[in-house]
Formats: C-alpha cells, sequence, structure tokens
C-alpha cells in the first residue's frame, strides 16, 4: 500500500543511510500534551488490534501517513499540512507499506483523538448535529466513556473517502519508493 509519509529530516536521513526507522512519542506530529500522550495509549492498542502485529519497542507509536487527500492519492503541501504544521524540517517519503501493516483512518478523527475531544464522524450534516446534541445532554461520567467510544468510528473508514490516514510501526528502507523535497523527487 503506497501511503505518503511526511517524516522529520533526520529520520528521513536514517533511511538513506539504511536504517529502519520507527516513531518515539518526542517525534509526534502534534504538539505534546497531557491528553495527546494518553490519547496514544488508545491508537497503540487500535494499530494491533487492526493489523494483529506488535509495536516495535515498548515506547513505539504509530508513524502516520496520507493515503488520500481530498479524495486523490497525494498529500497536502507542506504549509497545510497538519502532520508536523509548519515544520521546514518535514521532507515527504513515497513508501510501499505490506497492507496487512497498515491502519486506516479518517485523518479528521486524529485531532479529536490527541485533544481528547467527542469525534462525532461526518457522514452528514444533519447525522453529526444530532450526535453532538446529544452528547451535550449526557452527564459528565456518560460523556467521559462516549468520547473514547466515539474514537473507534475513526477506523472504520472507507478506503476511497477524501481524507484518508495511513499508519504502521516502522520504515524499513526496502519499503522507499521517492523522497520529495519542495521541487525535487528523489529517487531510490
Amino acid at each position: 500500500m503506497k501511503i505518503w509519509t511526511p517524516l522529520l529530516r533526520e529520520t528521513k536521513e536514517k533511511l538513506e543511510r539504511g536504517i529502519r526507522v520507527k516513531r518515539s512519542i518526542q517525534e509526534s506530529p502534534w504538539n505534546l500534551t497531557f491528553a495527546s500522550v494518553n490519547e496514544y495509549d488508545f491508537l497503540n492498542n487500535m494499530q494491533m488490534k487492526k493489523t494483529q502485529t506488535f509495536p516495535p519497542t515498548k515506547r513505539a507509536i504509530p508513524i502516520v501517513g496520507w493515503y488520500r487527500f481530498c479524495g486523490e492519492f497525494t498529500h497536502p503541501a507542506r504549509e497545510i499540512d497538519f502532520l508536523y504544521y509548519g515544520s521546514k524540517e518535514v521532507e515527504y517519503v513515497l513508501v510501499d507499506i505490506p497492507e496487512e501493516r497498515v491502519m486506516l483512518s479518517d485523518a479528521f478523527a486524529w485531532t479529536s483523538i490527541m485533544l481528547g475531544e467527542y469525534y462525532a464522524g461526518y457522514k452528514s450534516r444533519e447525522d453529526q448535529r444530532k450526535k453532538l446534541e446529544h452528547f451535550k445532554n449526557l452527564d459528565i461520567f456518560e460523556q467521559a466513556f462516549t468520547v473514547m467510544h466515539s474514537w473507534e468510528q475513526a477506523f472504520e473508514v472507507d478506503p476511497n473517502s477524501d481524507f484518508v490516514f495511513a499508519s504502521f510501526w516502522s520504515i524499513e528502507p526496502w519499503m522507499v519508493c521517492s523522497i520529495w523535497m519542495v521541487w525535487e523527487w528523489w529517487i531510490f
């Protein structure tokens, strides 16, 4: 499965040297907060459940990339990508990961998950409005339970949806197809 993966320059350089790479929480594409650190436990569990594989290390988190952006097999411009938003130290790497190692998810859901917020989905505006209204009427304990339960729907995504993330545990050098740098292609 081909995935456009934003990687920090130093991570990309490891791949070029023939080193297998994985991601630690310190390399997270989101600002680290108490909530996001806790939510990675949820994401790690979902990754293990969906792919039937374990992380390469105890502290590893899934590597996330774009499977589809705006309905196309591409990635956003670096300036608007909310993965590593605003970082100039990121380069897009096209990788080909065996499908059984990949978990697909709704890209928009990750923001809710990383912020510890309720995710109402987006099948339709009316459906979303109803779900949010129902959520607001729950007591605090029911809301806490409902928040975590709501995240699970992020992983029931149609692969042909407009905004789809793909996550996986690691990248082997042989999985790299190409690296996109500002205006150049580097082909391995």
